[in-house]
């Protein structure tokens, strides 16, 4: 994910209790970053990560906490199936409801495209890389 970067802050590395920042770049700059702890990983199968407090708010933002969960599945035919499930509740004190409604709507229209234009043709590549 070109526009993310995540980084170790503390604990165990790649492991339960680990946590990371994600900082999420535009333009080469960070424009946000939130954290989370590693709470489940299976190798090669699943990783799941608790949403931490925000330390700053952003975009109208002032707390969120959810999960951020991965999984890979084996298909046949040498395919895999990578899932990506995001479970947030996002709270603000000074959006209106319409206003934050229509921000997250906005988002989540712009993120399906980036997902399939940027994000998945890097991992198909860097999936056929590793065979």
């Amino acid at each position: 994910m070109p526009d993310k970067v995540c980084k170790h802050e503390s604990g165990p590395v790649d492991a339960v209790g680990e946590v990371k920042s994600i900082d999420t770049l535009a333009d080469g700059e960070v424009v946000s970053t939130i954290y989370g702890e590693i709470v489940r990983f299976e190798p090669e199968r699943r990783l799941a990560s608790r949403l931490l407090p925000l330390r700053e708010g952003f975009g109208g933002i002032d707390a969120a906490r959810g999960h951020m969960i991965f999984n890979v599945y084996p298909l046949p035919g040498d395919r895999t199936l990578v899932v990506y499930e995001t479970v947030a509740e996002m709270v603000s004190t000074t959006l209106a409801q319409d206003e934050f409604t229509s921000q997250f709507a906005a988002a989540e229209e712009a993120g399906r495209a980036h997902w399939l234009g940027d994000y998945v043709p890097v991992l198909k590549r860097l999936l056929a890389e590793e065979r």
